[in-house]
């Protein structure tokens, strides 16, 4: 779902949220043998992923003062963690080589842009780009106990 809106002839705001249902992903997914999960997954361990809600927001501003209109822009995505996951039972002393680190989430990233255009015709742009990505909140945390 997304939104523009444009207070004056040179400034254009925009916003959008993306729904994204990972949990979609777990539709028959079965855990593989390899040399993490030891022959099979301990009994009652469950791999799970949160669905997330993703925000964007973005800024372009027309500078009008010469022969080629140029557009500055600026830009933020939020990228939330859909990484598959490990639950394992705290009592899964027969599983040798994994535990909840093993399969750990991700931090959530931000994805920052900034970029500009030059309007060359009625119907052409030419835009350029630059784009820094930054972590928002700590690599997801063990649920093991110590």
């Amino acid at each position: 779902l997304g939104v523009s809106w444009r207070p004056t002839d040179r400034l254009t705001l925009a916003l959008d949220a993306d729904r994204i249902e990972y949990s979609d992903l777990l539709q028959g997914f079965k855990a593989r043998l390899n040399v993490l999960t030891f022959f099979r997954p301990a009994e009652g361990t469950a791999f799970v992923v949160d669905d997330q809600v993703n925000l964007r927001f973005g800024a372009e501003y027309v500078l009008a003062g010469g022969k080629v209109p140029v557009a500055l822009q600026a830009g933020w995505h939020q990228d939330k963690d859909g990484a598959i996951r490990a639950d394992f039972p705290e009592d899964s002393s027969g599983f040798f080589f994994s535990n909840n680190d093993t399969f750990p989430g991700r931090a959530d990233l931000n994805h920052f842009t900034a970029g500009v255009g030059l309007v060359l015709g009625n119907n052409f742009q030419l835009d350029t780009a630059v784009a820094a990505v930054g972590v928002s909140s700590p690599r997801a945390q063990s649920t093991t106990s110590s």
